[in-house]
């Protein structure tokens, strides 16, 4: 069953990345125990509600907790290409450390895609921090997407993948 983060919680996690209350605050005064489980759930449900504020808090959740490994790769990948919240570049920047081939697709998915509210980005960071974490993954077929991505259009994107090829030294 889907979890979803109500205005109580919403309240706690806020205070706790704030600093107003403290990790053992948090914990004693959530209703529930925060596990891994919990807030993969709260993801799931935050993806299936388009729901921006529950996607940031149960990020926080995520880092604060120590839970972004492998066990969230489905989640976060279905989150890095849903455009209508603000935590895209984290999640990035979380499959680059991550690195796992299971990434691949949606990486390049996110960084072809010109996303609403980035209309004003003109560094391009989200899609170069997908260039970053494409590149991280290190295999034959994130290299392929990589020289693709050096004939691309969008010059920051096109400058990153050709670091990303000399770094790798992809011919």
């Amino acid at each position: 069953m889907l979890k979803r983060i109500d205005r109580m919680e919403s309240d706690l996690i806020r205070d706790f990345s704030m600093n107003l209350i403290t990790k053992d605050e948090l914990a004693q005064r959530y209703p529930e125990p925060i596990t891994q489980e919990y807030v993969i759930e709260c993801l799931r449900s935050a993806l299936q509600e388009r729901d921006s504020l529950a996607v940031t808090r149960s990020m926080t959740l995520a880092y604060k907790f120590g839970f972004l490994d492998e066990h969230m790769l489905p989640v976060l990948e279905q989150l890095l290409v849903a455009g209508w919240h603000t935590r895209n570049e984290d999640i990035a920047h979380e499959l680059q450390r991550l690195a796992s081939p299971t990434s691949m697709e949606p990486l390049y998915y996110a960084i072809t895609t010109k996303f609403g509210y980035r209309d004003n980005d003109e560094l391009f960071s989200f899609p170069v921090q997908c260039v970053w974490a494409l590149g991280a993954l290190n295999t034959s077929e994130s290299r392929e997407k990589i020289k693709q991505l050096a004939a691309s259009d969008v010059k920051p994107i096109r400058k990153e993948a050709r670091h990303q090829m000399k770094m790798w030294q992809i011919t």
